[in-house]
C-alpha cells in the first residue's frame, strides 16, 4: 500500500527507537521497492537470516530493506550489491523525513547515520536523484569513496550548491571527473577562489583535464589559486595565448610553471616578475623571446634584482630610448646586468643612461664578448667597464686607443703592445704616447706603463719619444716610466736636462753613467742647483766633485748650492774665503760637527755658522755641541738672531755662561723653547734679569722633562712686574719638577 508523508514522519520517528535493536520479532518494518519504483514502507515477516543479507532482498523484485535491525546499511553486507539511485533516494527520502520534496525540513542526524552506514567499499551510483540530498549529506560519506560523480554534479542547481558538493569530494574522485568539474563551474559561474584549498589542488596539480578549463575561468583566480597552478595545466589551457585580462595574481604563479612551451598574450608581461618572465625562455635561454616583453624603465624598480643579462639584452631590443627612461632604475638591477649587452644596444640606446651606471655595472659591459667586433664607436663612453687581457688583445687597432682611455684594464693590458701600433692610436686630438697622457688619470696607469712592452719582439712604446720637448710633453712617462722604457728612447737624457723632467726620471735612468761622461772641466758648469740636489740623492756626482770643478761652478750656483750636495764635498777646508761667502746659508743645513770643524772660523758668516747643522738631527752630531762659553761671548744683539734653534738645544749647558746681557735679551724667543733649565741656570743672573716678556713666554716651553726651565728665572729680584706675571703664569701652568730633582748651580 501506498505511505503519505505524514505516516512515513511518524513511523521514522517510531523506527529510530528500534534501529539499532536486536530482531527478535517475526514481523519487521521493510522499505519496499516495488517493479514500477514506487517505494513503500510495510511490515513484513521475512526470516532473520533476510534482514541479515541485504544482498539477496535488494535484488529481488520488489526489494526490501530491513530497517529496524542493528545491521542497518552495513557495509559489509553490500560487498557485492550496487546502491542505485533510486535505492539511495529513497533511503534519503526516509531518512529525511519526507517523500519526494529535498527542500524540505531534513532530518540532519538521521539524514548522517543512513549516509554513514553505507560502507566505504560499496559501490555507489552518483545520479540525478542523489543530487537533491547530495547538499545535506556529510563529507564522510563521499571520503575514498569511487564512482562517476558527472550526473551528481549536473544536478546542482547553482553555484552554493555545486561549492557544497566540490569541497566534501575526495581528492581522487575530483582528479577523475576534472574536466565536468570546469565545464559544470563554468556554466555556474563557480569561482575556483571559493573551492577549499585540497580542490583547487586537486584540480590545478596535473595536465590531464585542464583542457576543459578555459582562460576566461582565471579571472575567479585570486593569488592563493595562482600559488597551485602548474606548468602541466596551464600548458593545456587551449586559449591562454590570447587572455589578455590578467592581473598582479599572475604574480603568484611560482616561476617554474613558466617555459618555453607556454606563450602568453602581451598584456600578462606587464603584471609578471622578471623572474616569471625570465623563466619562459629558460629551456631556450639565447632566444629569450619572452623578455623582448619586459617593460624597461620603472616596471623594473620593483623587479630588478630578478633580471638576468640575457634577458634584459632581450628587453633592450625593443627599448625606446625616451619612452620610459631607465635612469636610477640601474640602482636595482645586478652588477652583470651589462654583460650581454650588444655594442649597437649600447650606443644606440644607452647612451643617455650612462651617468646612472654603476661603476660595478660598468666593469661587466664586455664580460663574454667577441671583442674583434667591438668598435671604437662602442667605446666612446665614461670609464670604468671592464675589459680582460685577452678581450683587449683582440680589440681593433681603432679601439685600443679608447679602451686605454675609458675601459677598466688589466694591468698587463699593455705588455703586448710595440711602438709601431701605438704610432697609430688617435683619439680626437691626441696621437701616439699623448693618449696614454689622456688616460693619466687611470688608477693603474702606472701599473700599465711599469708592464708596457714586456712581451713584444718589437720596439717598446717608449722608442717613439725622439726629443727632450717630446718627453716634457708626457709628464706620464716622465712619472711611471720603467727603466727599459728610458732605455728605448730615441733621445737620450742629459744632467743638463734633468731639470726639466719630474723626479722619477732620475731613478731610472743611470745617472751615474751620465757623472762619468760630464766634461770636468764643463759639464758641470751648466748644472742647476736644483739638478744638484736632486741628483746628490740619488747618485755620487757631489762626492766625486772635486775643488777645481767645485770653484769653476757660478756664482749663481755657488748662491743656491744645495744643502744635499754641501754635505758630501770632501774639500770643506779647502774652499776659498770668498768662494765660502758667497754660498747660501741653507748649504749648511746639513752639515755635522766634524764637517764644520775643518772649516776655518773666519771663513764663515755669521749667517752661515748660526745655520750650521740646523738639518741635523742627532743633538750629539751638531756643530754646535762643540760650543764652549768663549764661542757664546761671541753673540751680539745683532749676530745671536741668526743662530738657529736647534743650536740652543744643541750647546752643552756650562756654553751658556759666555752669555751677555744684551746677547741672552736679544735672541729669537721662538728659538728658546727647547732650552732647559740646566742651560738656563748658567747664564748669569744679570743676563737673566733682560728676559723680556715674549721670551717669558717661549723658554722651554718644548720641554717636558727635568725641573722648570724657568725656574731660576722665577726666584730672581728685579724683575719687571710684565715680565715677573708671565713667568708665574707659565710656572703655574706647568707641573713642577719631582721632588727629588737635582739642585741646580746658577751662575751669579
Amino acid at each position: 500500500m501506498k505511505v503519505p508523508t505524514a505516516s512515513i514522519i511518524a513511523l521514522a520517528a517510531c523506527l529510530l527507537s528500534t534501529v539499532s535493536a536486536v530482531i527478535d520479532s517475526e514481523t519487521h518494518y521493510v522499505l519496499q521497492i516495488s517493479g514500477s519504483g514506487n517505494y513503500e514502507v510495510v511490515p513484513k515477516q521475512p526470516s532473520a537470516a533476510d534482514c541479515k543479507t541485504p544482498a539477496a532482498n535488494l535484488n529481488a523484485n520488489p526489494s526490501f530493506i530491513c530497517l529496524d535491525q542493528k545491521h542497518f546499511l552495513k557495509g559489509e553486507h553490500f560487498k557485492d550489491v550496487k546502491l542505485s539511485d533510486a535505492v539511495l533516494s529513497l533511503l534519503f527520502q526516509y531518512a529525511s523525513g519526507n517523500d519526494s520534496d529535498a527542500n524540505s525540513q531534513v532530518n540532519k542526524d538521521l539524514l548522517a547515520k543512513v549516509a554513514g552506514n553505507i560502507g566505504k567499499d560499496v559501490d555507489v551510483t552518483y545520479g540525478q536523484a542523489l543530487g537533491q540530498w547530495y547538499p545535506y549529506l556529510p563529507a564522510s560519506f563521499f571520503s575514498s569513496r569511487k564512482g562517476d560523480v558527472s550526473a551528481l554534479l549536473k544536478a546542482a542547481q547553482n553555484k552554493g550548491q555545486l561549492k557544497a558538493m566540490l569541497n566534501k569530494l575526495d581528492a581522487s574522485l575530483v582528479k577523475e571527473s576534472k574536466e565536468e568539474i570546469f565545464t559544470q563551474m563554468k556554466a555556474r559561474q563557480l569561482e575556483m577562489k571559493s573551492l577549499d584549498d585540497k580542490i583547487q589542488v586537486a584540480l590545478l596539480n596535473e595536465a590531464e583535464g585542464c583542457v576543459a578549463l578555459e582562460a576566461e575561468q582565471l579571472s575567479g583566480f585570486d593569488s592563493n589559486s595562482f600559488t597551485k597552478l602548474t606548468h602541466g595545466c596551464l600548458s593545456a589551457i587551449s586559449d591562454i595565448s590570447t587572455y589578455s585580462h590578467w592581473n598582479v595574481g599572475i604574480r603568484s604563479i611560482p616561476s617554474t610553471v613558466f617555459n618555453n612551451d607556454i606563450e602568453l598574450h602581451a598584456d600578462a608581461y606587464k603584471y609578471m616578475t622578471v623572474k616569471q618572465i625570465s623563466a619562459l625562455g629558460k629551456t631556450d635561454p639565447d632566444k629569450n623571446e619572452s623578455c623582448k616583453h619586459v617593460p624597461l624603465g620603472h616596471y623594473l624598480q620593483g623587479n630588478g634584482a630578478e633580471m638576468t643579462p640575457k634577458c634584459f639584452a632581450a628587453a633592450l631590443k625593443g627599448y625606446i630610448p625616451g619612452t620610459d627612461p631607465l635612469g636610477k632604475t640601474f640602482n636595482f638591477l645586478p652588477a652583470n646586468i651589462l654583460s650581454e649587452v650588444t655594442e649597437n644596444d649600447l650606443v644606440l640606446k644607452l647612451d643617455a643612461e650612462w651617468p646612472y651606471i654603476s661603476v660595478e655595472q660598468k666593469k661587466h659591459l664586455f664580460e663574454g664578448k667577441k671583442c674583434a667586433d667591438v668598435s671604437a664607436k662602442a667605446l666612446h663612453f665614461h670609464n670604468h667597464f671592464a675589459i680582460s687581457q685577452e678581450c683587449f688583445e683582440e680589440l681593433p687597432s681603432e679601439s685600443k686607443p679608447l679602451a686605454v682611455i675609458h675601459a677598466d684594464l688589466p694591468d698587463t693590458a699593455l705588455a703586448d703592445v710595440d711602438a709601431s701600433e701605438v704610432a697609430k692610436w688617435e683619439v680626437g686630438d691626441h696621437k701616439g704616447l699623448m693618449v696614454l697622457e689622456v688616460a693619466s688619470e687611470r688608477p693603474n696607469i702606472g701599473k700599465l706603463l711599469e708592464h708596457a712592452s714586456t712581451k713584444v719582439n718589437g720596439e717598446h712604446i717608449c722608442a717613439l719619444v725622439e726629443d727632450a720637448d717630446e718627453l716634457k710633453a708626457l709628464p706620464v712617462i716622465q712619472e711611471y716610466g720603467t727603466k727599459a722604457c728610458f732605455e728605448a728612447m730615441q733621445y737620450k737624457v742629459t744632467l743638463n736636462d734633468l731639470k726639466k723632467f719630474a723626479p722619477n726620471v732620475e731613478k731610472v735612468i743611470s745617472v751615474e753613467a751620465l757623472i762619468k761622461d760630464l766634461d770636468p772641466e764643463t759639464g758641470y758648469k751648466d748644472l742647476s742647483p736644483k739638478t744638484l740636489g736632486r741628483l746628490a740623492k740619488v747618485s755620487t756626482i757631489c762626492s766625486a766633485m772635486t775643488l777645481p770643478i767645485f770653484n769653476g761652478l757660478s756664482d749663481e750656483t755657488h748662491r743656491k748650492f744645495p744643502a744635499e750636495c754641501m754635505s758630501q764635498l770632501n774639500f770643506l777646508g779647502d774652499i776659498p774665503k770668498d768662494t765660502m761667502t758667497k754660498i747660501n746659508k741653507e748649504a749648511f743645513a746639513n752639515l755635522t760637527a766634524d764637517m764644520v770643524a775643518k772649516i776655518p772660523a773666519d771663513h764663515l758668516t755669521e749667517e752661515q755658522f748660526g745655520m750650521a747643522g740646523s738639518g741635523v738631527s742627532d743633538s750629539k752630531k751638531h756643530p754646535a755641541s762643540l760650543w764652549t762659553n768663549a764661542t757664546m761671548a761671541k753673540f751680539t744683539s745683532s749676530n745671536v738672531r741668526y743662530v738657529h734653534a736647534s743650536a740652543w738645544k744643541a750647546a752643552p749647558a756650562d756654553a751658556y755662561s759666555g752669555l751677555s746681557e744684551h746677547a741672552f735679551g736679544s735672541i729669537e724667543p721662538k728659538d728658546m723653547e727647547e732650552m732647559t733649565h740646566e742651560q738656563i741656570s748658567q747664564v748669569s743672573e744679570a743676563a737673566r734679569l733682560k728676559l723680556t716678556v715674549e721670551q717669558a713666554k717661549h723658554l722651554g716651553l718644548k720641554v717636558t722633562d727635568g725641573t722648570h726651565p724657568l725656574t731660576s728665572i722665577a726666584s730672581l729680584k728685579g724683575l719687571s712686574e710684565s715680565v715677573s706675571k708671565a713667568v708665574q703664569t707659565r710656572m703655574a701652568a706647568t707641573p713642577a719638577a719631582p721632588a727629588d730633582a737635582p739642585p741646580s748651580e746658577e751662575k751669579k
